[in-house]
């Protein structure tokens, strides 16, 4: 049957017996089930174009049709490009509905807005929040070097001056928190600011630091927000320098179920500079409405070029003049008119055009 028969206009009610959150929570489990070999020829080929991934061996036209309509809502609603990876857990996620309840589920699921809650949860599902700390540190410091020394340097002379950067897919905070761990650094290495050993942070002018961190995950958000993170083997802290230590402090928070290491929460007077907003990066309410420096990393592998595209021209256009972007190291913008490149060791930034 095609999909289309089975999608109509009108809002339809729950299938029978099973609230909102219970799907959730079944569609986490199914995820968390280990993958039958059905299934094992598209996890295989996690980078082969949406078009090229066959459905799995077995899998009935019903199925098949499904998971064909999800990847097209996928990819409409939020960019994701529908590579093998993500279309196997779409064929988990619709194979667990028995077929008179697939078709009522699909019809639902069109009938919603993309920010509702059930869409964003679905959504999560499919993406990797893995991070941490001043991720490719290289990277980090080139951008001190390079971009956030000259962006300080040149408002040194203003009477209350400002510094904003936005983390475009800040995942569970990581990255956001690095970037303002990075302000105050260079701030204090041009005179502007002092550190004292405990992480305090005092500016001797008025700056306003502001930092944004962005994703579409609620629960990455959550996590961000309370700034606590735990130490275990290849954790956030795997590439912490430091001298960064001093910007987080020991606490009795975290997940309790992890043994052998410890939970340290940011510092307050990091905290303070950051703020933290759900966003959908093809949406068109961007959390702030411009940035001197922008990281958007190990994002945008999962939007086709439209959306990419997209993405590329929405930084852009919230970059002050001469600001800078950090993109994953295969995300190069193909507009030469938009970006010029600056190339360090084994690293690039780009500088708006």
């Amino acid at each position: 049957m095609p999909v289309a028969t089975m999608v109509s206009s009108r809002p339809l009610a729950q299938p029978p017996g099973l609230a909102l959150q219970q799907q959730l929570d079944a569609m986490r489990a199914i995820l968390l089930t280990p993958r039958s070999s059905s299934s094992s020829t598209a996890a295989s080929s996690s980078r082969t174009p949406a078009a090229s991934v066959p459905p799995a061996r077995g899998a009935s036209p019903l199925l098949a049709d499904a998971v064909s309509w999800l990847s097209a809502e996928v990819c409409r609603r939020v960019g994701i490009a529908i590579n093998g990876s993500v279309r196997a857990k779409l064929e988990k996620i619709a194979g667990a509905y028995p077929p008179d309840k697939l078709g009522p589920w699909m019809e639902r699921l069109a009938g919603l807005d993309s920010n509702d809650p059930e869409w964003l949860s679905f959504v999560e599902m499919l993406t990797v929040h893995e991070t941490y700390f001043m991720r490719d540190p290289g990277q980090f410091d080139f951008v001190r070097r390079q971009a956030m020394a000259r962006v300080i340097a040149e408002r040194k002379g203003q009477d209350r001056p400002v510094l904003r950067l936005w983390s475009a897919a800040c995942s569970t905070g990581e990255e956001a928190y690095s970037l303002a761990m990075l302000a105050v650094d260079t701030l204090a290495a041009a005179g502007e600011a002092v550190i004292d050993a405990a992480g305090h942070v005092r500016t001797l002018r008025p700056w306003t630091i502001e930092v944004v961190g962005s994703d579409l995950s609620r629960q990455a958000i959550r996590t961000a927000q309370a700034a606590v993170y735990h130490e275990f083997g290849l954790g956030p802290f795997r590439n912490l320098p430091q001298q960064c230590w001093r910007f987080f402090e020991r606490t009795g928070k975290g997940d309790s179920s992890i043994e052998g290491g410890t939970s340290w929460q940011v510092h307050p007077d990091i905290r303070r500079f950051v703020r933290f907003q759900q966003f959908n990066l093809l949406g068109d309410k961007p959390p702030l409405e411009q940035a001197d420096i922008v990281f958007c990393r190990n994002v945008l592998i999962y939007f086709d070029a439209g959306g990419r595209r997209r993405v590329f021209k929405l930084i852009h256009t919230l970059l002050n003049p001469g600001g800078f972007a950090v993109f994953g190291p295969t995300d190069v913008p193909d507009d030469p008119n938009l970006f010029r490149a600056h190339w360090g060791p084994s690293t690039v930034i780009y500088q708006k055009v």
